[in-house]
């Protein structure tokens, strides 16, 4: 099995424990989305823990959770109201990100929609320079999206408990985490999918976390 570590710790814990039911000798990476799919594809995993949607053929995929996000920023910059923020509230502003190649689908997807409310510019920051983050933030008037939970390791690294932040409308972005397997894997079918019905969220329907 794999998982990324980007993503809610509860989730990481229960594919480990829900795969060690059905296998006890199950081995694990831990890598981001892109890589993990990489190694599903190439058959060298049989399940991950990846942010979504896929786009290789034959890795089927199902949704466990979205992200809820606000939008980190400097004491003196000013945006519209004092309630949830819609995209178009960015426009013209300036946009750091983290790299798209971390998972790249899901992220392209994501930063085009915001591309398309207007921002300024969005810039790809290095992972070396998360610690700093906040502080480049409250310098240059930047702005980031960044989504805020105490299972989630972002909140950590980016210092979240101490920075400025203004929610997102939840209807805005549309960005999952969940379960991708190779359909074809006739030799751990049934494990596979006593895994995936176990963690499949009621109604199908994804949480936000």
């Amino acid at each position: 099995m794999g998982a990324t570590p980007w993503t809610f710790g509860s989730l990481i814990s229960e594919l480990r424990d829900r795969a060690a039911a059905v296998s006890p000798q199950v081995s694990e990476t831990s890598d981001v989305s892109s890589v993990l799919l990489e190694s599903l594809r190439h058959g060298d995993l049989d399940i991950a823990l990846v942010h979504l949607p896929t786009d290789f053929p034959g890795i089927a995929g199902i949704p466990l959770a979205r992200y809820r996000y606000s939008v980190m920023v400097s004491e003196r910059t000013e945006l519209p109201g004092d309630g949830p923020l819609l995209l178009s509230d960015l426009r013209g502003q300036r946009l750091l990100s983290l790299p798209l190649m971390m998972q790249p689908t899901p992220m392209a997807t994501m930063l085009g929609r915001i591309r398309d409310a207007g921002v300024e510019s969005i810039e790809e920051i290095d992972l070396r320079d998360v610690i700093g983050l906040r502080s480049r933030i409250d310098r240059t008037g930047e702005l980031m999206l960044v989504s805020r939970s105490d299972d989630l390791p972002t909140t950590r690294f980016f210092d979240l408990e101490h920075a400025t932040l203004r929610p997102l409308a939840d209807d805005e972005l549309d960005f999952e985490v969940g379960l991708a397997w190779r359909e074809r894997d006739a030799v751990h079918r049934e494990a596979i999918s006593a895994i995936v019905e176990a963690m499949r969220p009621p109604g199908g329907v994804p949480p936000p976390l």
